[in-house]
């Protein structure tokens, strides 16, 4: 059995489909953010605690290739742990024509990691692939090399160049901020060093992704009759059933999902530098974000 399944990339692939099935979708990219450069009284209305960024594990994974089984077991260990990582199962497509339609697959997973591919130099595309904090990538079945990495991780993460993040309602915001929303977005995503008066517009000139997930937090099982891994019962955790993607280059970052929880989900959100696809911050949304705006 091989370690891992691979694929050279081909020209990128227009008009595909980014929905798992009535569930994903992927946004546009959307404009940048104006930035806020007059002063305004800003109330937010909680501060954040100080929070430990996790360190994100993404297993680029597919119920149709069999060098997969034993990586998607890994995960659930990392996932039992619930440690300082969080444990992602993303999906791809690209191996549902081997014989067997992963129910979990969507061609926008399998965009996101030729985007992470493309980033890091590389014109290949593998199952099973682990991705840390956007950046080192592993086989996802190689334990020891992925536990040294997380331990690496775990003991030199630099601290994210915007501090810790707030998700606070629009309507928190004074009205000179919400100014600079064209589009209605109820959240806006800003460090919690802006205080009541003090305008941070923009902290430089990066520009960052925008990542929405919400994935299921239960143990997901699956008869596979067909390809590959025909015959087996596979099981999957913290498997991601919603993904949006959008950038921006300057703060408040305001933010609104069409994403909905089912029963036993949950989501997060990544900021991710958008030239190297590098973690910067990871924020867990409360319930409401994930609801109609008010």
């Amino acid at each position: 059995m091989p370690i891992s399944c691979a694929i050279r990339q081909g020209p990128a692939i227009s008009g595909l489909d980014s929905r798992v099935p009535g569930r994903l979708g992927r946004l546009a990219t959307a404009a940048a953010v104006a930035a806020a450069a007059v002063a305004a009284d800003v109330t937010l209305a909680r501060r954040a605690e100080a929070q430990t960024q996790p360190i994100v594990v993404e297993l680029f994974t597919s119920q149709g290739c069999s060098s997969c089984p034993p990586a998607d077991k890994f995960l659930q260990e990392l996932a039992a742990n619930k440690g300082h990582v969080l444990p992602l199962s993303l999906h791809v497509d690209y191996w549902d024509r081997l014989g067997w339609k992963d129910e979990f697959a969507s061609p926008a997973i399998s965009n996101r990691q030729r985007a992470y591919a493309r980033k890091g130099g590389r014109d290949v595309i593998y199952t099973p692939q682990m991705i840390l904090n956007g950046q080192a990538h592993v086989v996802g079945s190689d334990k020891r090399k992925v536990n040294r990495l997380i331990a690496e991780l775990s003991g030199g993460q630099a601290e994210s160049p915007f501090g810790n993040i707030l998700l606070v309602p629009r309507a928190s915001l004074g009205a000179a901020f919400r100014a600079h929303d064209g589009h209605g977005r109820c959240w806006a995503l800003l460090p919690d060093s802006l205080g009541d008066g003090e305008v941070r517009a923009t902290l430089g000139p990066r520009r960052m992704d925008v990542t929405i997930m919400t994935y299921r937090t239960d143990l997901a099982e699956t008869d596979v009759r067909a390809g590959e891994n025909r015959g087996k019962t596979l099981n999957y955790a913290n498997v991601v059933t919603g993904l949006e993607e959008t950038s921006t280059d300057s703060w408040p970052v305001f933010v609104s999902t069409a994403l909905r929880l089912e029963e036993g989900e949950t989501g997060v959100i990544l900021l991710q530098n958008s030239r190297t696809g590098a973690i910067l911050n990871v924020v867990t949304p409360e319930t409401g974000f994930f609801a109609a705006c008010s």
